[in-house]
């Protein structure tokens, strides 16, 4: 997109056709989808609405964890990018397709009961997380967390926790499509000392409504290289641009 503008270039790409409101009547109207029409298995809560702008959870299931097709493992790789599995390859690959960064979290090792509960809210003083790559934290009520509403299941913006990550056994899972306040990231990332691909960009502040895009678009890959449903979409978005 950068590129496009500035050699004035119009990019071929259909933007304007990842709407949540196309995949979910082209569920809805499936013989073959089992699909509810009520949140009962997903809750989102966004608890500071100046740090979160937007929240579109999503919930997936049948999914088949495997490697990920050859295309994608090397485009990844010529982005720098290493090849994981091919739900947390399509969340980078997104990423890098069109700039808002994603994650996906076990629905099994977040939900409470029959219920998967996402509360962003921000961290309590000394609050601790453990991060994906093992590093552990201790948090200020400065920190903005992905959480089942107690426990902490990502730090937002800049990286997962290891106890709500995907793995081989893996079968339904919570997709996050979500804009942060951009100042907030860069803060905690530099006091933290942690950054990563998804800080990278969110700290640059990002249109909430590239959200909703990059969520469709997620969907869409993930139905073809994991075999997986579309089981209900719940989007929070407080104060629209």
């Amino acid at each position: 997109r950068e590129i496009a503008i500035l050699k004035k270039r119009k990019l071929d790409y259909d933007f304007e056709g990842l709407k949540l409101s196309s995949v979910e009547t082209r569920y809805s109207t499936s013989k073959k989808s089992k699909r509810r029409t009520s949140s009962a298995s997903l809750q989102v809560e966004i608890k500071d609405k100046d740090l979160c702008k937007r929240y579109v959870g999503a919930v997936m299931t049948g999914v088949n964890i495997k490697e990920s097709p050859s295309w994608m493992k090397e485009r990844l790789k010529a982005s720098g990018i290493k090849s994981i599995n091919n739900v947390v390859d399509a969340t980078n690959y997104i990423m890098l397709e069109l700039g808002n960064p994603l994650h996906a979290f076990d629905l099994e090792q977040i939900k409470d009961g029959a219920k998967a509960n996402i509360v962003v809210r921000r961290a309590k003083d000394n609050e601790k997380i453990v991060l994906l790559d093992d590093t552990e934290l201790k948090l200020t009520k400065n920190d903005l967390l992905i959480t089942n509403g107690e426990t902490p299941l990502a730090l937002a913006g800049i990286m997962g926790g290891k106890a709500s990550g995907i793995g081989e056994n893996t079968k339904t899972i919570v997709l996050e499509a979500a804009s942060f306040a951009a100042t907030n990231i860069r803060k905690s990332r530099t006091r933290l000392n942690v950054r990563s691909e998804s800080s990278d960009r969110f700290e640059k502040d990002l249109d909430p409504n590239l959200a909703e895009k990059a969520m469709v678009r997620l969907i869409e890959i993930l139905e073809h290289t994991a075999d997986a449903k579309l089981e209900e979409i719940v989007d929070k978005y407080p104060k629209k641009v």
